[in-house]
């Protein structure tokens, strides 16, 4: 199952966004902007880690909320099922998210964090 957090960070979009994308995006990154002109973008990245002989994919949602704040939402999925350290793996992953951050004077606040993150679907 995915592991999921949701972090807000007190800097402008354009700072975090790049810092990101030079670090993590690996993959692919898409930005545009929302009817009332905020920012917001995706950067797609991929890992390969030795322990878990799998790789680990971190999907980076990054929003605009104002012209100080920033709120991004991480999704790191494992692709080895059988793997008995995924959520250790998962979570080591998000948690390096968190230490750029805060090696980059981003100051992230973590708002949620799920570990086990699933969609319950309702009748």
């Amino acid at each position: 199952m995915p592991y999921y957090m949701y972090v807000k960070v007190n800097s402008t979009y354009r700072r975090v966004f790049t810092l990101m994308n030079e670090t993590f995006g690996n993959v692919t990154f898409e930005e545009s902007m929302t009817s009332d002109s905020k920012l917001y973008g995706i950067i797609i990245n991929q890992v390969w880690d030795e322990d878990t002989k799998s790789f680990v994919i971190r999907f980076f949602f990054l929003m605009e909320r104002n012209e100080s704040r920033t709120d991004i939402k991480i999704i790191a999925l494992e692709g080895n099922e059988e793997s008995l350290f995924r959520r250790e793996c998962l979570e080591r992953y998000i948690n390096s998210v968190i230490d750029f951050l805060k090696n980059s004077k981003l100051e992230p606040i973590i708002l949620e964090k799920i570990p086990y993150f699933k969609r319950e679907i309702e009748d």
